[in-house]
């Protein structure tokens, strides 16, 4: 995190994230707790939690809440923060990333599904970014804030996505957290 401005009240924050693991021993895959996963208040703000990924995989449609997990996540984020009034405080942010699997998933008819599988070559048309702006009361003990994330580009479909769709169904994701988000 950066601070300037007069009182060091504007902020430019950055993080970079990167996780792997991998069943050893006996195991065929990480037990469900260890597995990663990409979207919500504190990661790809665009999405909401458990719903993007992995790769370019399509949702499990088996849960009714999104369940979307991998062995692998790699996420970058940026904020830019700056007063707007008292202790009302803004913020425009972009987030990059999404989680894959190591190794293809094999289906009921025995075929590999190789969407959610990681590749060097497929990383950046795989991956998920959104933008969007926030706004965050600071009482100095706590801060509340509430993001609004708009999906950009959708590894799913792989396509870029417009301000015409960012207000449609499932273009937006709103957030409300306590805390900066990292």
């Amino acid at each position: 995190t950066l601070r300037f401005g007069k009182d060091n009240q504007f902020g430019f924050a950055a993080r970079a994230l990167a996780g792997l693991g991998y069943a050893y021993g006996n195991s065929m895959a990480l037990p469900f707790e260890q597995l990663f996963y990409a979207g919500g208040a504190n990661s790809l703000r665009g999405w909401h939690a458990r719903s993007v990924g992995p790769g370019s995989a399509p949702r499990d449609s088996s849960f009714t809440i999104a369940n979307q997990s991998g062995d692998m996540h790699l996420e970058a984020n940026v904020e830019f923060r700056f007063p707007v009034v008292w202790k009302l405080y803004g913020c425009l942010f972009a987030d990059a990333g999404n989680i894959w699997n190591i190794s293809g998933q094999s289906s009921q008819a025995g075929e590999r599904d190789i969407r959610g599988v990681f590749s060097v070559k497929d990383m950046f048309r795989t991956s998920a970014l959104d933008w969007g702006l926030g706004a965050r009361l600071d009482f100095d003990l706590i801060l509340v804030r509430l993001d609004l994330g708009f999906k950009t580009y959708d590894p799913l479909v792989q396509k870029w996505r417009g301000p015409s769709s960012w207000f449609a169904k499932d273009g937006y994701a709103l957030h409300f957290g306590i805390g900066y988000p990292f």
